[in-house]
């Protein structure tokens, strides 16, 4: 894909002015984002449920979250029942990725790779907890 043709396709889904893109143009960070959405586009960020217990949304293990690269949930390759504490805490590891993708670097380096939802469980007070191997295909 022609490089103009990822700012004009950019342009279009975030709904953005000429002038708005010229200012991202100018913005080496902005910039190498736009630049690499072709991938993160195409790339998949899983978190895979490898524990479960008492999960109010149902979750088992080998449940996955399916979410693109770009920020986005693909609500088809994922659970009936979303569940806002199993979601919240995978941004940040959605950004890393992304991040990992744009600079050309393994996005499956990450460190950590591993989130709970944010119930913390029967035994501390909660009601369930689900925990999450994260991988990006």
């Amino acid at each position: 894909m022609v490089m103009d043709e990822i700012w004009k396709k950019n342009q279009q889904a975030l709904g953005l002015t000429d002038e708005q893109i010229e200012v991202m143009k100018q913005d080496p960070k902005r910039r190498k984002f736009i630049e690499a959405s072709p991938q993160l586009v195409r790339k998949k960020v899983i978190a895979e449920v490898i524990s479960a217990k008492n999960c109010a949304a149902g979750h088992k293990v080998g449940d996955r979250y399916v979410i693109r690269a770009a920020g986005y949930l693909v609500p088809e390759e994922s659970p009936k029942n979303l569940c806002l504490s199993a979601l919240v805490p995978l941004q940040p590891f959605v950004s890393v990725a992304g991040e990992r993708i744009a600079e050309g670097i393994d996005p499956n380096g990450m460190i950590t790779d591993h989130a709970g939802c944010l119930d913390v469980g029967f035994e501390c007070g909660g009601f369930g907890r689900v925990v999450m191997k994260i991988r990006v295909e």
